[in-house]
């Protein structure tokens, strides 16, 4: 949001609010994640052993940025992108050098739109 309140990337394209998600993470931009998601947003990551959760845009922002910044080299894939109403859901590669080896990390992500924000991923 600018200094008047107002969102700066508003879209009343749910597609491209999922598109935006996508680019902002392969950049790596916490600027542009905080535009585009709700102030009370929340994150739920799902492991083969454990989960998270995260609440508020702040911590949302902080968890993705921590984890993007382990891939200096990381190249984004986008295989699919499915929009119905107000739920989204992505399907990305991502690709990175760990040490001496290629790494691919499949990764699928689910959004819940609100207010042309991302509420919850």
């Amino acid at each position: 949001m600018n200094r008047h309140g107002e969102r700066l990337l508003a879209t009343a394209n749910p597609r491209e609010l999922a598109n935006q998600f996508l680019a902002a993470l392969a950049a790596n931009d916490a600027g542009a994640l905080e535009q585009l998601l709700a102030e009370g947003a929340g994150l739920r990551v799902w492991g083969s052993e454990s989960w998270e959760g995260y609440r508020a845009r702040r911590r949302v922002i902080t968890r993705l940025m921590e984890e993007r910044a382990r891939w200096s080299d990381a190249a984004f894939e986008t295989f699919s992108v499915v929009v119905e109403g107000e739920r989204a859901a992505l399907e990305f590669r991502v690709h990175v050098t760990d040490g001496l080896s290629f790494v691919q990390h499949n990764r699928a992500a689910f959004l819940t739109l609100k207010d042309d924000a991302i509420e919850t991923i």
